[in-house]
């Protein structure tokens, strides 16, 4: 069973008290326990689960940012499979006329 990558109860505190009750990100000012803890370096690009990797963010600003880190994995992952050789080459290449002269004289 593989390891979860989620930061302790006493790592989330500390976070919290060290963001001071506010999102570490847009300063709004949160209620106790309404804050959500996140890696800095997410775990899938090599982010530990330490306290040094962690921020304090009000949901609004975990959701953007979670969302910007999955378009950055997806798009790591389909470099990633263009170059092992994943696609197929395309059956029907791009038709183009080069560096020929569209307009008047060829």
């Amino acid at each position: 069973m593989p390891r979860a990558h989620n930061f302790t109860r006493k790592q989330r505190r500390e976070m919290e008290a060290r963001a001071g009750g506010c999102c570490e990100k847009c300063h709004a000012v949160l209620k106790p326990s309404e804050g959500d803890a996140d890696h800095i370096l997410s775990v899938w690009m090599g982010g530990e689960s330490e306290l040094s990797n962690g921020q304090w963010l009000c949901r609004p600003c975990h959701k953007g940012k979670t969302a910007l880190d999955i378009n950055m994995i997806r798009k790591v992952e389909r470099v990633r499979d263009k170059d092992r050789g994943v696609f197929p080459k395309s059956k029907r290449p791009l038709r183009s006329r080069g560096f020929a002269s569209t307009r008047g004289t060829p």
